[in-house]
């Protein structure tokens, strides 16, 4: 009997991890990194092999520009989240955080409008057209960017909805900006 129990067990494991490496397997290109998304609606366009060294170049330098702002957003956030978890907060410390990460998330959007400019640039003018007939992605197609996986989500770590760890103030005055 105990050992049916223990091949029982070892098959409800196996099973286990099996339904976990599919649903994990099930993301697929979301999380492909960004230029491996992105080059799916380059693909009709007939680029030359110029171009595609062009464009590769331009993603590469994106990333190098990029990639360290991502790490330095996500530096910073973990800041503000200790900022929140002292016994009073600063709301002067908080909002300097905020305007910190503001600041890191403009460069970050300005170095993707950079790089999709760089890439109109390279495209001729047929390949242009073209190139606006296609799908704006996912966000095109879906809800928007706002409330989208991972992002916009509040206090990271925690159920949607969840304010726990939030209590308020006593009686704290409105927050003046510095």
């Amino acid at each position: 009997m105990k050992k049916k129990s223990r091949w029982i067990a070892i098959a409800v494991a196996v099973v286990g991890l099996a339904v976990v490496g599919l649903a994990i397997a099930q993301e697929g290109p979301r999380n492909a990194p960004a230029q491996v998304r992105g080059e799916r609606g380059l693909r009709g366009l007939d680029l030359t092999a110029e171009q595609l060294d062009k464009i590769d170049q331009l993603k590469m330098n994106h990333l190098k520009e990029a990639l360290p702002l991502r790490t330095d957003i996500q530096i910073k956030e973990m800041e503000l989240a200790a900022l929140w978890r002292v016994d009073e907060p600063s709301a002067k410390k908080i909002i300097a955080k905020v305007k910190e990460i503001a600041g890191v998330r403009t460069r970050l959007e300005i170095a993707k409008v950079n790089k999709k400019l760089g890439v109109y640039n390279i495209l001729t003018p047929e390949q242009r057209e073209k190139a606006k007939r296609f799908p704006q992605g996912r966000r095109g197609r879906q809800r928007g960017r706002g409330m989208s996986r991972n992002r916009a989500r509040g206090m990271r770590n925690q159920p949607r909805g969840s304010m726990r760890g939030f209590e308020p103030l006593p009686s704290a005055p409105p927050p003046e900006e510095p």
